[in-house]
This record gives structure tokens, C-alpha cells and sequence, in this order.
């Protein structure tokens, strides 16, 4: 029933547009297409908002993978190990201190077991106070294992360019 009220009252509106000719239906047509474009013009607002945040991100993340690069283009990066000789007589020894980064270090302290390198016999340092170790570089000293544990824990500080000191901490194992 109320199906046959609601498709009387459309028949009632077209007569209506039909009597007032052509004039009112244009005019329906013509609100009606104001407003798709309407909502076209705001999907379309909303899809540039949408896409300007997207690529300001992107930027913000490109920029910071930039400074990133320059950064470790600026950085030393040293790390110590145990290197071993085996000859027919003997077994030698060797602390093995490695610049691995793409910056020179300066001002390089090695400690062992709290206290400065240079301070052990057992350290044959061929300079008594390392001060420079260019990049993808590496300074090898004896070990002999007179006044040191053969395990030990190992502690190096350095300055680079990037102006941050930089540390590296491990235990060896002669």
C-alpha cells in the first residue's frame, strides 16, 4: 500500500515537470549534476590532501636516509680480535685493532681489563700510544702472556669526524 502512495506521488511530480515542459526538468538535471560534481570535487580534495601527506613522508624518510649516508661517511668504526700464527715452533699472538669504517680514528685508547694497553708487557704496542688508524685499516701487536689473563676484556675509545667519541667493548680469548 504505502509502495502504491510513494510511486503516486513520482507519477504526480513527473506529470508535474512533464506540464511545466522542459524548463523543470532541466533544472532537476541540473542539481542533480551540481551535486555529483560536488562530491566528485570533494573526493578529489581529499585524494590531493591524501597524496601531498604521502610524499612529504616519503621526503621526510628520504631526507633522513641522506643524513644517515652522511653520517657513516664520517664515522670510524674499530673493533679488536685475537689473530693466531701457528709456525713449526711456536703459537703467536696477536691483538688485531681494525678501523672497519670509512673515517679515520685519532685520539685511540685500547684498555685491557680497565687499565691503558700501554701498561702490559704483554703488549708489544710498535707505537706506545696509538694515535691515528686510517679507514679500512689495522694495527697489529704481539701478545705475550706475561702479566695477562688469556681472557681478557678489551675496551676501545676514539674520536672521528662525525664528532661523536666512539666506543667498542668485547672480551677475547687468546
Amino acid at each position: 500500500m504505502k509502495s502504491l502512495l510513494i510511486f503516486a506521488a513520482l507519477a504526480e511530480v513527473v506529470s508535474q515537470s512533464a506540464e511545466n515542459g522542459k524548463a523543470g526538468a532541466s533544472s532537476v538535471v541540473s542539481i542533480i549534476a551540481l551535486v555529483i560534481s560536488g562530491i566528485a570535487a570533494t573526493i578529489s580534495g581529499v585524494a590531493l590532501y591524501k597524496s601531498w601527506k604521502t610524499q612529504t613522508r616519503q621526503l621526510d624518510i628520504e631526507e633522513a636516509r641522506e643524513e644517515d649516508r652522511r653520517r657513516d661517511r664520517q664515522k670510524a668504526n674499530l673493533v679488536a680480535r685475537i689473530d693466531v700464527e701457528r709456525t713449526e715452533k711456536a703459537r703467536l699472538l696477536y691483538l688485531c685493532v681494525e678501523n672497519i669504517g670509512n673515517s679515520e680514528a685519532r685520539d685511540i685508547k685500547v684498555m685491557l681489563d680497565g687499565r691503558p694497553a700501554e701498561n702490559y708487557k704483554a703488549v708489544d704496542l710498535r707505537e706506545k700510544s696509538l694515535r691515528r688508524l686510517g679507514p679500512k685499516s689495522q694495527l697489529r701487536s704481539r701478545l705475550v702472556f706475561s702479566d695477562l689473563n688469556p681472557t681478557f676484556a678489551i675496551e676501545i675509545h676514539w674520536v672521528d669526524d662525525s664528532g661523536e667519541e666512539g666506543c667498542y667493548r668485547t672480551s677475547l680469548m687468546s
